[in-house]
């Protein structure tokens, strides 16, 4: 079997996270793999870049000048950034003022034009944010089983990467409430790139996955219904040789953490800015303990992926905040040094670091959205609270805080289930086991038609 994974960043985010584990665990499968990305890899990645459209000495001192201003800086560097660009690609500048998604992405045709490697699946992860042109799949998916798993709601929306409340998407999308919803678009254009993809999609076979049964069922409902030939959910893994329960003891010397405090965790790619995370809630949460703990104990909330600001703090509550960390190891032992991971959200998919959190024997609190529910047994493993209802959230934190036979009896019946249910070879065999259904049944199909 040959597999071609296809993603936008070789590591950042959660979608690249389990498209990187799935392609090194293809290959220790035994099975040929490649991982196409659009962001440039380092020369130790086994990951290829895909070709830019224009290449030479000016395009490339172009691409250089322009990739070192800022998005959104000062008027004059914005034009600039937006002349440059136009230079380089005029469709992306064209459609971005006017709001359109930009399909006019020919890296990946050109790319499966120039190899030589006779695909047998075609193993596709996020697409959004202009690099892949999802025409594509109109000719490709007819040629070879393409896969989607579905890492957000993106394929069908009109812009957003997540819908929250608003249910346009069902409908064609149009008047859309929030235009700086990520990925963000300048005009309301929402209707003319919902009714785009409805056209590709209805001529279009593919076969879906998800690691949640909530994003597969409001996929089914979506514009994607005509395209989906097959569909399974297929949960996320982590690697538990990293993510496992350790000293904590030693852990917390290590990270300067006391000994005898009481910790809470909140992992997140960008805690303040990103659109999905609720950041105000966790601030809140904690604003609650600075005026109202009344325990013997310090409480430490410590917020890793952002380092913006000193918060309040009282006489035994304080916040740390911490730059993300692309390094496992490390990022495991904030996992261990915590006594509670706590995870805010509007909406999420399945989250990785509430697997991992599970894996180091933490019990969870989390907003009630998603297919967060599907992952955090309620009473058992940790509490589920309805979406940016603080005083509930105080309320699990507390009860969690005060028992610590609660505690360690949650934090035990977590990490049992990341064992049996979240391990990455288990989602990698998985995977191979999907495929082969998918080419028993590319293959009857071919032969009927």
């Amino acid at each position: 079997m040959n597999v071609l994974l296809i993603n936008q960043f070789e590591r950042k985010g959660g979608a690249a996270v389990i498209a990187a584990t799935l392609h090194k665990g293809y290959l220790q499968n035994g099975v040929q793999s490649t991982y196409l990305v659009s962001q440039a890899v380092d020369k130790n990645s086994s990951a290829e870049c895909i070709p830019q459209k224009e290449k030479g000495i000016l395009p490339d001192l172009i691409r250089k000048r322009s990739q070192t201003l800022p998005v959104f800086s000062n008027r004059l560097q914005t034009i600039e950034k937006l002349f440059l660009n136009f230079l380089l690609d005029p469709w992306q500048v064209m459609t971005y003022l006017s709001g359109r998604e930009n399909h006019h992405h020919m890296g990946v045709k050109r790319w499966l034009r120039n190899s030589s490697k006779p695909f047998n699946v075609l193993h596709l992860h996020n697409l959004h944010h202009n690099y892949f042109d999802l025409r594509l799949l109109r000719k490709i998916s007819y040629e070879m089983p393409v896969v989607i798993t579905l890492h957000d709601t993106w394929l069908f929306a009109g812009h957003c990467g997540y819908f929250l409340d608003c249910m346009r998407w069902k409908t064609g999308c149009g008047n859309c409430p929030d235009l700086k919803r990520y990925p963000s678009i300048r005009r309301d254009a929402t209707h003319k790139n919902w009714f785009a993809k409805s056209k590709i999609f209805g001529n279009s076979q593919i076969y879906m996955t998800a690691p949640s049964q909530w994003i597969l069922d409001e996929a089914e409902h979506s514009l994607l219904k005509p395209a989906i030939r097959m569909a399974r959910v297929i949960r996320n893994g982590i690697d538990l040789s990293v993510f496992k329960v350790k000293d904590k003891k030693e852990i917390r010397k290590r990270l300067d953490l006391p000994a005898d405090a009481k910790v809470i965790l909140f992992v997140a790619n960008g805690l303040r800015s990103n659109h999905y995370k609720d950041f105000f809630t966790f601030d809140e949460t904690y604003r609650w303990f600075v005026e109202n703990w009344d325990g013997k104990e310090e409480v430490i909330f410590v917020g890793l992926g952002d380092d913006e600001g000193t918060p309040v703090s009282g006489d035994l509550v304080s916040m740390r905040t911490v730059l993300m960390i692309n390094q496992p190891e490390l990022v495991a032992d904030y996992y261990n040094a915590a006594d509670i991971y706590f995870h805010p959200v509007k909406i999420d998919n399945f989250p990785t670091t509430i697997l991992e959190a599970m894996a180091c024997g933490l019990p969870v609190v989390a907003s009630n959205v998603g297919g967060i529910p599907e992952q955090v047994l309620n009473g058992e493993t940790g509490y589920l609270v309805a979406h940016g209802n603080i005083e509930e959230m105080v309320a699990a934190i507390k009860i969690i805080l005060c028992d610590d036979a609660l505690r360690l009896q949650m934090g035990r019946k977590a990490a049992q289930i990341a064992m049996d249910q979240y391990n990455q070879e288990k989602m990698v065999k998985t995977y191979l086991q999907y495929f082969q259904e998918i080419q028993e049944d590319w293959l009857n199909h071919t032969q009927k038609h």
